[in-house]
C-alpha cells in the first residue's frame, strides 16, 4: 500500500512540475512527507519543499519552516543548514542567520565556502549585531582558509577604521593594495595606507613604500605624488 502511495505522489509531483504548478507542488510534497513513515524520504521531501518555496514562490516564511523541519531530522546537511541561513538573513533575522552559519561551519570542509561563511557571519556579527569583536575572530579565520580574501580584508578595515586602530588598518589596507577586488580599489585603498603610515603612525619608511607602489599603479596620481 506504502508503496502504491508513494507512487502517486511521485506521479502527481512530476506532473505539477511539469506544469510549472509550483503551490500545487509543495501541498503535494508536504501532503507525502506528512503520510510517510521513511525518514530519508520525509528529509528529501521537505528538502524540496524548502527548495520550490525559496526558489520558484520566493515564500521566504515558508521556505524557512521546510528547512527548519528538515534539519531537526537530519542536521548534517550543509547545503540545505546554508540555503537556511541565507533564508533567515533576507527575512532580516540576524541573529538565527549567524547561528545557522556558526552551524554550516561545524559541517562544511570546503576552505572557500568556510571562508565566505565566515566573512558573512562576521558581517552580520559586526554590522547588524554589534559583536565586533568576534566578527574579527572570525574574518583571521576566513584569511587564514583565503589569504587575500578581499571581501574579509575590507570588512576587517570597517573595524578598525571604526576604533580607530590605525596600525592594524594601515597593514589590512596595505594588503588591499595587493588583493583589491579592482584596479580603482587597490589605487584608493593604498593611498589610504599610505597616508595613515605617514601621518597617524609616523612610519614614513611604509609611507614611502606605499606611495611608490601606488604610483605604479597610478603614475598620474597627484594626491599622493605631490606628497
Amino acid at each position: 500500500i506504502a508503496q502504491g502511495r508513494d507512487y502517486a505522489y511521485y506521479q502527481l509531483a512530476e506532473a505539477h512540475l511539469a506544469g510549472e504548478r509550483w503551490t500545487e507542488l509543495v501541498q503535494v510534497y508536504r501532503e507525502h512527507a506528512d503520510s510517510t513513515a521513511d525518514r530519508n524520504l520525509k528529509i528529501g521531501l521537505l528538502n524540496a519543499m524548502g527548495y520550490v518555496y525559496d526558489k520558484s514562490l520566493a515564500d521566504i516564511r515558508n521556505a524557512i519552516t521546510a528547512y527548519r523541519e528538515m534539519i531537526e531530522l537530519e542536521p548534517n546537511v550543509p547545503d540545505a543548514v546554508l540555503a537556511l541561513a541565507r533564508l533567515y538573513e533576507r527575512a532580516s533575522a540576524w541573529e538565527p542567520a549567524a547561528t545557522t552559519l556558526d552551524h554550516f561551519l561545524s559541517l562544511s570542509h570546503d576552505p572557500v565556502a568556510c571562508c565566505d561563511a565566515l566573512t558573512r557571519a562576521a558581517q552580520l556579527l559586526h554590522q547588524r549585531l554589534g559583536v565586533s569583536e568576534r566578527a574579527e575572530v572570525y574574518l583571521h579565520s576566513a584569511l587564514e582558509l583565503q589569504p587575500g580574501h578581499a571581501p574579509a580584508l575590507v570588512l576587517l578595515a570597517e573595524i578598525y577604521r571604526g576604533r580607530k586602530d590605525h596600525a592594524r588598518l594601515a597593514q589590512t589596507l596595505e594588503a588591499l593594495l595587493v588583493s583589491g577586488a579592482s584596479h580603482y580599489e587597490r589605487i584608493e585603498f593604498g593611498s589610504e595606507a599610505g597616508f595613515i603610515y605617514y601621518r597617524q603612525t609616523g612610519e614614513v619608511d611604509k609611507a614611502t613604500v606605499v606611495f611608490a607602489r601606488v604610483m605604479e599603479l597610478d603614475p598620474e596620481n597627484v594626491r599622493v605624488g605631490t606628497v
